[in-house]
């Protein structure tokens, strides 16, 4: 057994087998000198009524018990400062503790007040996109919210309404022409395909032209409506970066995915479809950043929108979303955080 192990009442051992052997000294020498005091005065306990003899006597006695005295004193002395030390530790350790307490405490008070506020955020982004209708000189009326959206994209940006704004009507053949920019040899097939696979060989020989052609169709939608969905843009980008500025004592990378994982849930198709033009603009610059960072088109599809489609394969890169913004494990990644989203999730709430 550890000669320093402690037993119940927390006295250790080897104090216990100090105080033992003191103890066991001070009787051995108490014996001794009683034994021999009544040794070398044949039992007489009072064995002269001289002065001085008593007084040798005293001196006696004085000489050999002063030091055990003070030894045991010592020792008292000792044993004294080691309870004070452990009530002092135990002391120091209970405030500790207490302290460990309120400042998880005041995290979890924290934590508390950022997620009042940041759902506080969202119900805001919604109350916004909500609040988006159809203006006066809309042909479709009554329409709202993401239907309004989508309606706008679908006037402006969808396959067919491409397809319109690079082509003129010949009054000779009665038939639209691709504007000259657009022109070329397609093939013979070419004029029975669709509007989306038309857009998508041209965008095949001229990249340029057509990509040129989106962001001016882009402008005109977003000039056209910037007093509904210009507040819908500043709304989640003021809330990703307030996010992401977030001291790491208070939100760590991992809380930070977390949150903005929750945002990219609440975006529907045509949201992220905005934003991604939105993105590539100089206003969005900064906004582009953020999403590449937490990955907020991970659940983008290009199948729907010919445009964002050529958009992404025929941009020089340097324009171009990085391939973060669409992968959720690359973001992570690069983040330092781990590839499965689970285990990420797991990070986050383990430690908030």
């Amino acid at each position: 057994m550890n000669s320093y192990k402690e037993d119940d009442n927390n006295i250790p051992f080897h104090w216990k087998l100090i105080f033992g052997i003191v103890l066991f000294l001070l009787l051995t020498s108490a014996a001794f000198f009683v034994c021999k005091f009544f040794l070398t005065f044949s039992g007489e306990i009072f064995p002269s009524n001289v002065r001085d003899d008593w007084g040798t006597l005293g001196d006696f006695f004085g000489g050999i018990l002063n030091p055990i005295f003070g030894f045991a004193s010592f020792i008292a002395l000792l044993a004294t400062i080691f309870y004070q030390s452990k009530e002092l530790n135990a002391s120091t350790k209970e405030l500790r503790n207490s302290a460990t307490a309120l400042t998880a405490q005041n995290k979890a008070i924290e934590l508390q007040s950022f997620e009042q506020t940041f759902f506080s955020w969202i119900n805001t982004y919604r109350d916004l996109l909500n609040s988006i209708s159809s203006n006066a000189g809309s042909s479709i009326k009554d329409t709202t919210g993401r239907t309004q959206l989508y309606n706008l994209w679908n006037s402006s940006l969808a396959s067919h309404a491409i397809y319109s704004s690079i082509s003129d009507y010949d009054p000779n053949t009665g038939s639209m022409i691709f504007k000259n920019e657009f022109s070329g040899d397609y093939g013979l097939n070419f004029e029975s395909l669709s509007n989306y696979k038309k857009i998508e060989i041209i965008g095949q020989h001229k990249p340029e032209a057509v990509t040129d052609q989106l962001f001016k169709l882009w402008s005109l939608l977003y000039h056209e409506n910037e007093y509904q969905i210009d507040s819908l843009f500043r709304t989640v980008y003021r809330l990703l970066i307030w996010i992401d500025s977030q001291q790491p004592q208070r939100l760590n990378s991992a809380q930070k995915w977390l949150y903005v994982s929750i945002i990219r849930s609440q975006l529907s198709w045509i949201e992220m479809v905005y934003l991604y033009y939105n993105g590539l603009t100089g206003l969005g610059s900064k906004f582009k950043i953020l999403i590449e960072k937490y990955a907020l088109f991970d659940n983008l599809s290009f199948d729907s929108d010919i445009g964002i489609k050529v958009m992404n394969k025929h941009l020089p890169l340097e324009r171009s979303y990085s391939n973060e913004a669409f992968s959720s494990e690359l973001a992570r990644e690069k983040l330092g955080l781990p590839k499965s989203s689970e285990d990420t999730l797991a990070l986050a709430t383990t430690t908030s």
